[in-house]
């Protein structure tokens, strides 16, 4: 689980990101741009869990809460996830190709 690999190998990469850009080609086409991967270790993104389960927690998470996590694939995603989870709770992913209409649904 999470918390086993972040005590046994914090160093070790864990999430990466980049940023994605568009720029206009000399045709007047859209260009995308992607950059280098970044990485974040275990122990990195631990702490974000930690932070954000906190966060939420104050809010006033109550243990075994359900949550609906609203996103693209990112991150970010990855982060609430854990710290749901975390807090003894359980999510559900509502993908944004969905659409709106589906979240009222799926909640």
């Amino acid at each position: 689980n999470f918390c086993f690999t972040v005590k046994n190998v914090p160093k070790n990469q864990f999430l990466a990101t980049r940023q994605v850009s568009s720029k206009m080609g000399p045709n007047g086409d859209v260009v995308v741009v992607k950059g280098k991967y970044v990485w974040e270790t275990y122990q990195q993104v631990y702490q974000e869990v930690s932070d954000f389960a906190r966060g939420i927690a104050v809010m006033g998470f109550p243990k075994g809460c359900g949550v609906g996590i609203y996103a693209k694939n990112r991150k970010e995603y990855v982060v609430a996830e854990l710290a749901s989870y975390a807090l003894g709770g359980y999510n559900t992913a509502i993908y944004d190709t969905f659409g709106p209409e589906a979240a009222g649904y799926v909640i």
